[in-house]
Order: C-alpha cells, then structure tokens, then sequence
C-alpha cells in the first residue's frame, strides 16, 4: 500500500483521495485500495488493471470519451466515477 504523506500509521490514504475525490466534483465517490488481507479488491486496485490492460488514464484509449469508455468496455456507473476522478488526478499530478 502506498503511503501519499509517508506518515505511517497515522495516515489514511484512502481517506485523503475520497476527500480529494469530493473536492473534484465525486461527491459519493469512496476510495478503497481494499481488504488488507486481499479477500476484497478495491476500486484502486481494479481500476490498476484496467488502465494497465487498456490505458483507460494513462494509456492509448486515456483520451477515449466516458460514453465511448462504457460503450465499449461495459464499465458501470461507479466504475466510470473512477476511472474519470483518477483521470483528473493523473493530469493534475503529472511531472512535466
């Protein structure tokens, strides 16, 4: 798990994004990295390996519009919420 502040313990990453995510217009939007004992995947964790074996945030298909993203992958509602809120942190955050 990744440590954004590298506080240790006393941070809550998942916490910091959802709030972040509020900040962005995700009001409802939850930020998980999952169960610690991996019985559960996250929407961090899936949406990982979508961009990993699609680029829906940093790849080829990272420009694709929402309603193409659905079209054509099927995602959810919720699934787009996310894809789209880590499309905005990827483009804010990005070394230039």
């Amino acid at each position: 798990m990744v440590d954004l502040e590298s506080n240790g313990d006393n941070h809550n990453d998942e916490s910091q994004l959802t709030e972040w995510a509020k900040n962005l217009g995700f009001p409802d939007l939850k930020i998980s990295y999952g169960a610690s004992d991996g019985s559960k995947e996250g929407n961090i964790a899936w949406v990982r390996k979508e961009d990993i074996e699609k680029g829906v945030i940093t790849g080829g298909n990272s420009g694709m519009l929402p309603s193409e993203l659905r079209r054509i992958f099927g995602y959810s509602e919720d699934q787009m919420k996310v894809i789209i809120f880590l499309r905005k942190v990827e483009e804010t955050t990005r070394h230039r």
